[in-house]
């Protein structure tokens, strides 16, 4: 597969998720490269937490009693 491929593939995932925040803190972070503190703050309008990171861990099931490996 080439890497446009994955790209591809990658966006159809995206496509398939309800909430469409989780969906743009995603793309914004592993597709675009911004980082949790710019996605918390473009995405969710909050400053300097790590409230976009804690959503998409949650989703991926890493978060546990609310601490965040990273």
């Amino acid at each position: 597969q080439t890497l446009a491929d994955e790209l591809e593939a990658i966006e159809a995932w995206c496509d398939t998720l309800e909430d469409h925040e989780l969906r743009a803190i995603i793309r914004a972070h592993y597709l675009l490269g911004d980082s949790w503190r710019r996605c918390t703050q473009r995405i969710l309008n909050y400053d300097y937490t790590d409230s976009a990171k804690f959503r998409v861990y949650r989703y991926f099931g890493l978060v546990n009693r609310n601490k965040c490996t990273d």
